[in-house]
């Protein structure tokens, strides 16, 4: 049996360049699907009520969204029959990327307390993009 041997000199070697532009596209698919960053004053002041808002919104996506001025009120319905608000603000003008103020239930969860909150805010619903 014979071996082939190449020498070293003889192998291309890949430009650092390509390596570089792989990490880049990583990192800005990361970016861009990682749309929200959650905030310590959620969980902080509202505890429980902010996970399990973050986690309806994760697994159920919003029940209506609305706006007033650069903030967006993600609305999902919890487990147990409450309306939950996530407030998000977007922190990226290139790409999706929103920071999360706060996510809490208002007063009992109500359908109609929320929307009085929301007409509080001036808040109109949001018929654009899903932030």
């Amino acid at each position: 049996m014979s071996v082939i041997t190449y020498p070293l000199s003889d192998t291309k070697r890949s430009s650092p360049f390509g390596f570089l532009i792989v990490l880049f596209l990583i990192v800005a698919f990361l970016i861009a699907f990682a749309t929200i960053n959650s905030s310590d004053h959620a969980t902080d002041r509202h505890g429980s009520d902010a996970k399990r808002i973050r986690r309806c919104l994760d697994q159920n996506g919003p029940v209506q969204i609305f706006r007033a001025d650069d903030v967006f009120y993600r609305v999902c319905q919890l487990d147990d029959g409450r309306f939950g608000i996530q407030a998000v603000r977007k922190i990226s003008k290139t790409y999706d990327v929103y920071r999360e103020i706060t996510a809490f239930v208002k007063a009992h969860g109500t359908w109609e307390e929320l929307i009085a909150y929301m007409n509080r805010l001036k808040a109109i619903p949001w018929g654009g993009p899903l932030p």
